[in-house]
């Protein structure tokens, strides 16, 4: 019964962190009076966020600076804000959002997570869960999509590739 109780307690951690929210970009301003962070006005509130620097060492908030590249693990928590439960200083890669999608206005190819606008180009790639293409029109809110891209503004992103979850 015990291996049982370890095994589900195992899954549900599982579970809870493959569907955090993410994002992925270079830090615009960091608050220490605020306890926040913006990425491309994305407010990212630190309170609680374990801080790593890029070899996994534990770091405060003052070893962040504008312009670090960073990786946010949490929850979005309204409009353009997201509570973060790990933030981790990186090498610069592809930008990304992963969260719930809130909406989707297909004719103007835009998609909404966590109050931050998604464009999609036509040359983007949509692919579902299976790993197979999609069309913009079946994309519905509630998927959990994960945008690799630019951020282009604030709250503002461009995806080249949206793998739905």
């Amino acid at each position: 019964m015990r291996i049982v109780f370890i095994l589900l307690s195992l899954f549900f951690i599982f579970t809870a962190t493959c569907n955090a929210d993410e994002i992925i970009g270079s830090v615009r301003e960091v608050s220490a009076v605020e306890n926040t962070i913006n990425i491309s006005g994305v407010v990212v509130l630190v309170q609680k966020a374990r801080i790593e620097n890029e070899f996994d060492q534990l770091i405060n908030l003052s070893g962040i600076a504008a312009g670090d590249y960073v990786s946010v693990e949490g929850a979005f928590a309204g409009h353009a804000q997201m509570r973060a439960m790990k933030i981790e200083r990186r090498y610069p890669e592809q930008d990304k959002i992963k969260g719930r999608i809130e909406n989707v206005n297909a004719a103007a190819r835009e998609l909404v997570i966590g109050g931050i606008t998604i464009d999609v180009p036509e040359n983007a790639w949509l692919v579902d869960a299976v790993g197979s293409g999609i069309r913009m029109d079946k994309i519905k809110p509630n998927y959990y999509a994960e945008c690799t891209g630019t951020w282009t503004g604030e709250a503002s992103f461009t995806a080249n590739r949206i793998n739905l979850n």
